[in-house]
């Protein structure tokens, strides 16, 4: 897989590694069970309106719009072949929303035209 980063680092800010080092890894960890067939995957970062904002995209074969509405739901797989012979509960992703949350942020699936895209909003809080 091909890692691009386009990150912003200009900025420190004040959060809790171990929660945004489980959403993070969470987010990867997906990407290499579901998306390595796309070998491509973009990690960027900005501060936006006082929040700093992580995407972390793939080139894989994406989430159908059917699936979209559940991937964040407890125990929820797709029941697909992307899914199969593939082990995990269904639950990390909740639990990195929740984890988002915790944090006074979101965790999103924003539209792309190829593979998927998550986005990690935080509140910028104080900046040094």
């Amino acid at each position: 897989i091909v890692l691009n980063t386009y990150l912003d680092t200009t900025a420190n800010i004040h959060s809790d590694p171990d929660c945004l080092e489980q959403i993070l890894n969470n987010l990867l960890s997906n990407l290499e069970k579901y998306s390595a067939i796309g070998k491509r995957l973009d990690i960027s970062s900005e501060i936006k309106n006082d929040q700093f904002i992580i995407r972390i995209r793939d080139y894989g074969n994406g989430i159908s719009r059917s699936e979209r509405k559940h991937i964040f739901m407890p125990f929820y797989r797709s029941n697909d072949q992307l899914t199969e012979g593939v082990s995990g509960t269904g639950i990390g992703l909740t639990i990195a929303r929740q984890q988002a949350q915790h944090l006074g942020g979101t965790l999103e699936l924003v539209d792309v035209e190829t593979g998927a895209c998550f986005e990690l909003r935080l509140p910028v809080g104080e900046l040094s």
